[in-house]
């Protein structure tokens, strides 16, 4: 108990990884022990909408921020930290209303499924993903300060309403709105929580902009290049619901949601517990020795494998008995397809937290290209296997080793970032 308070109280690597891990571990537990009562209020065909509407944010919210908030841990002063932070904010509020408007016309035209969904969840998408924005920004500007005990409360805060709300909302028959309802009021709860210390900063900020333009301009890499790798490395990945749901239906769509959001919860976990550490750390890397930064990410990549393998082989043993008796009888399939993901989420991941080195090193154009081979891979594996009229079942095989494939490429690329050759300073703007 002496050592644990001693890592708790200290700055370590491990003092920080265990509070921000238990911080997240604990706000996933509210999700764990709801998922039973979500399962069963909520159907697949009811997921499967929810999962059109989820495959939306996660493409969108890596745009609307413009990806300066990844810049945040690294900024050379706390000035240019808040700097980074507000001009994420405002172009979060700019263009989560234009994912709006492209949002409406994919339900207007009925593009990839979203003509089921009705025409205000438009403005249910707006509010959530300025929410989401907000709260990511926020995120990684408490990251900079290397306070993850207050992103450990705000996780825990945000995980309790995000369990609690779509059970009461399914309880009054929301249908599918009653899970989006819960992603705005967790992520409202989320960003509240952490934008108390932030205020003064962006306050200041917006009052030069001057200066606030001359700091966008020298991180012009992160939405010329960053922005544009995240949005194909995220299209590569949700962009599979609307395929599914337009080639192989709702439920097909609904059950490969469930299948993702489930096995995500110990993922999510190492991601968050390990990724922003991380990501503190190089920076800290890059002012004293950037020498060390390949040892580091091999020591850390090395500890996170054994975490992975860890925690995903029991998960494959047990849901393959389990699923179906903890989720209900509709949802039997997840008993097949949650070991099938195993392989590849383990190696996915390591690159959630590992690929923050190419921000670090400024190598975010070797990013790009492996999402743009990524994205082709993954929908032509849909894609093609709808042209060939293959079942459900052998498409989502193919599909599992195509993603495997993709994010073992993609570790290859994050080693190749981390040697000294191939890192890059960011350059001034004069």
């Amino acid at each position: 108990m002496k050592r644990f308070q001693e890592l708790l109280s200290g700055n370590t690597a491990a003092g920080n990884m265990l509070k921000l891990g238990g911080g997240t571990a604990l706000g996933q537990l509210f999700s764990v022990l709801v998922l039973p009562l979500i399962s069963r209020q909520y159907d697949p065909i009811q997921r499967g909408h929810f999962g059109l509407f989820s495959a939306f944010i996660a493409i969108a919210t890596v745009v609307v921020g413009l990806r300066f908030e990844m810049a945040t841990p690294t900024a050379k002063s706390d000035r240019e930290a808040d700097q980074l932070l507000t001009l994420s904010l405002v172009s979060g509020v700019f263009l989560s209303i234009a994912s709006g408007g492209i949002f409406y016309l994919l339900h207007f035209y009925g593009i990839g499924g979203y003509g089921s969904l009705a025409s205000w969840t438009s403005l249910l998408l707006i509010v959530t993903l300025i929410l989401t924005n907000a709260f990511s920004s926020l995120r990684f500007w408490y990251v900079r300060r290397a306070d993850f005990g207050g992103i450990s409360k705000a996780m825990v805060q945000q995980g309790f309403i995000r369990a609690v709300v779509p059970v009461l909302l399914g309880l009054l028959k929301f249908d599918w709105v009653g899970l989006a309802i819960g992603e705005v009021v967790g992520r409202m709860s989320g960003a509240v929580s952490l934008s108390k210390s932030a205020w003064s900063g962006i306050k200041s900020a917006l009052g030069d902009r001057k200066s606030l333009v001359d700091t966008a301009l020298r991180h012009r890499a992160m939405p010329l290049q960053m922005m544009p790798s995240s949005l194909i490395d995220s299209l590569g990945f949700s962009i599979s619901v609307p395929l599914i749901y337009s080639c192989f239906g709702s439920v097909n769509a609904g059950l490969y949601s469930m299948s993702f959001m489930v096995i995500a919860i110990p993922s999510g976990l190492i991601a968050a517990s390990v990724g922003d550490v991380f990501h503190n750390h190089l920076a800290e890397l890059l002012k004293s020795d950037r020498t060390q930064i390949t040892g580091y990410l091999a020591s850390m990549g090395t500890k996170m494998l054994k975490i992975a393998v860890l925690i995903y082989l029991p998960v494959a043993g047990l849901s393959y008995f389990l699923a179906a008796p903890v989720l209900g009888s509709r949802w039997e399939p997840l008993s097949w397809m949650l070991p099938a993901l195993v392989p590849m989420v383990i190696v996915s991941a390591l690159c959630g937290p590992l690929s923050r080195i190419l921000v670090v090193v400024n190598r975010v154009d070797l990013k790009l290209y492996t999402d743009v081979f990524a994205l082709v891979v993954t929908a032509g594996s849909i894609l093609g296997c709808a042209w060939l009229k293959m079942t459900f079942q052998t498409m989502f095989g193919i599909h599992c080793v195509a993603i495997f494939v993709c994010r073992l490429v993609y570790i290859w690329v994050i080693w190749l970032s981390s040697l000294p050759r191939n890192q890059r300073e960011i350059a001034s703007h004069r």
